[in-house]
């Protein structure tokens, strides 16, 4: 690290934006590409931070060796996930992720080999050039390189000829099945790939932090998850990392205030399901209306 680099906070902030901005490319590849709104990316997180956890501290394996089980374990369970949703419309994939997510997180957080409500403490750090990888100065380097291959991994898929199908279902799925794609294929290739991000950025973040627990893949990361994708805009891939660092900055301004940050993580929310069903703008209109009638009166 330089001389007179960033702080040891400003560097750990900096390590977890790279994280989350992984695993929001992740959900741009299921969502932004294929149209599948993946409300259980958290989930997915988790289960490469257990899978960490799980083998290093419960079973001795190498962190590295184990960083790539996380991968794997997140792909797996992405693909898991897809499979119900494709019995529904994408209108519904969200609402059904969305209570698988929640079942899955009911489980990290109650089952005795993930350490049940107290989570897993003593995670192995990642370790390179013969020293443990902990302080956030040791760590920014591979988390950038981190973000930078998911970044390049969507950015060839949207170039290929599965992302360009994806992008074709997203768009007109009817349309898309007359011209030969399979969107059931495809829709799994997306959950895979989306869980894949996911599960490696969370075996990351186990190492990073020495500590997991379910805590940290509720109800309030999945929507920030969320909010980070459409905030950035669905398909930009560069968007999601944008939206990763908006989210993750004012979300550390407001640790202080707890019930402030629920707030604005809520109303953000509340904004997103808006725009996805199309009345942000009809919402806009009638509370100009109102307002008009409130000043005539």
């Amino acid at each position: 690290m330089p001389l007179f680099g960033p702080s040891g906070s400003t560097l750990r902030l900096g390590v977890n934006i790279a994280i989350f901005a992984t695993v929001a490319i992740g959900l741009q590849i299921t969502w932004g590409f294929c149209g599948q709104p993946c409300f259980a990316q958290a989930a997915l997180f988790g289960v490469g931070a257990y899978a960490v956890a799980i083998l290093t501290v419960r079973h001795g394996l190498g962190p590295w060796p184990a960083l790539a089980v996380a991968t794997a374990a997140g792909g797996v369970a992405g693909v898991l996930l897809g499979l119900p949703a494709l019995r529904v419309r994408a209108e519904q994939v969200a609402l059904v992720t969305f209570a698988l997510g929640e079942v899955l997180r009911v489980i990290e957080a109650n089952a005795s080999f993930t350490g049940g409500s107290g989570g897993l403490a003593g995670v192995a750090p990642l370790r390179a050039v013969g020293r443990d990888l902990v302080a956030p100065s040791d760590l920014y380097r591979p988390a950038l390189a981190l973000v930078a291959l998911a970044y390049l991994l969507a950015r060839w898929l949207r170039g290929s000829a599965a992302g360009r199908a994806m992008l074709a279902v997203r768009a007109d799925e009817v349309a898309a099945t007359t011209m030969g794609v399979r969107p059931g294929a495809l829709k799994l290739l997306a959950f895979g790939l989306g869980g894949t991000l996911a599960g490696l950025a969370g075996g990351f973040s186990a190492g990073f932090s020495g500590f997991v627990s379910s805590v940290s893949f509720g109800i309030v990361p999945s929507f920030q998850i969320v909010i980070m994708v459409v905030l950035g805009g669905l398909g930009r891939i560069g968007g999601a990392v944008l939206g990763a660092a908006v989210v993750l900055v004012v979300d550390d301004q407001l640790q202080s205030r707890p019930g402030v940050r629920l707030g604005v993580t809520g109303a953000a929310m509340i904004a997103v399901v808006l725009a996805r069903a199309g009345s942000l703008r009809a919402a806009g209109e009638l509370a100009r209306v109102r307002i008009r009638r409130l000043l005539a009166a």
